[in-house]
């Protein structure tokens, strides 16, 4: 599990499958518990430092309860899948979120 800081941030559009959605359903009861965040998204990334494609969990809300949501996610993450795998958090800016919001709909939505 990382987290990372970054400006330079390509969407590449969201990341969908069996697996990915139960993960996306074992977060979502996370944020749930936790009202920090209004909303999340499972994406394709690429990142200027690392230009190779990655999926990070992208949520919009929740930096001040940082900690607390990167645990419960990495809990969740490693339940879930290989140990050799890794999924980058991103707490989005206003930009972030109309960028990403152009190629990705959130799984999770306080707006719902």
């Amino acid at each position: 599990m990382h987290t990372t800081q970054t400006k330079k941030v390509l969407f590449l559009g969201e990341q969908d499958g069996i697996g990915e959605r139960e993960l996306k359903t074992k977060l979502a009861e996370c944020f749930s518990i936790d009202d920090g965040v209004e909303s999340a998204y499972l994406a394709r990334v690429s990142f200027a430092e690392v230009p190779m494609p990655q999926v990070a969990l992208c949520l919009k809300g929740g930096k001040d309860k940082a900690a607390a949501l990167v645990e419960c996610a990495g809990r969740v993450f490693s339940k879930l899948f290989k140990t050799t795998q890794h999924l980058d958090i991103l707490f989005l800016s206003d930009a972030q979120v109309t960028e990403i919001t152009r190629v990705a709909k959130p799984f999770y939505s306080t707006s719902s």
